[in-house]
This record gives C-alpha cells, structure tokens and sequence, in this order.
C-alpha cells in the first residue's frame, strides 16, 4: 500500500493540467460502484476437441526419413 506523503510530495511537482487530469480520474474511479464480473461472462468455457487420427499408419519415420520425404515432395 503506497503512504499519502510521497503522493503529496509529487502532486506538488506535477503542472497544472497533468494535476487537473490526475483529479479528475481520481473522482471517476471514486464516483462509479466496483465492477463485479465473472471471468466466466467474459471469456466462454471452451471444450477439448478429440485428438485426430494420425493418417500415416506406417512405422514411425526417423527425423532424417521425415527430411527426405520432404524434400522429395518440394521436388515433386
């Protein structure tokens, strides 16, 4: 929690208009009731989507067959 003196303190070396807006939105924040809001209204519940079927049935590939059989497609 921040003490009213170093506010004070630097309210003082603030100019006029800078002071004015910093008054200003300090009396919205005074005037208006606290925003109560569930986290649930804001973002919507999503679900988890199934995991897909691999379509390669094969044996799994080595880094290098994967390489390769992307160069060939870049080829072909």
């Amino acid at each position: 929690m921040i003490n009213a003196q170093p506010i004070y303190y630097k309210a003082h070396v603030l100019d006029a208009v800078r002071l004015q807006g910093l008054g200003d939105f300090l009396e919205v924040l005074l005037s208006h009731s606290p925003v109560s809001f569930k986290l649930e209204a804001v973002v919507p519940a999503t679900q988890w989507e199934a995991a897909a079927l691999a379509v390669y049935q094969g044996k799994p590939l080595t880094e290098a067959d994967m390489q390769l059989a992307l160069e060939w497609e870049s080829i072909v």
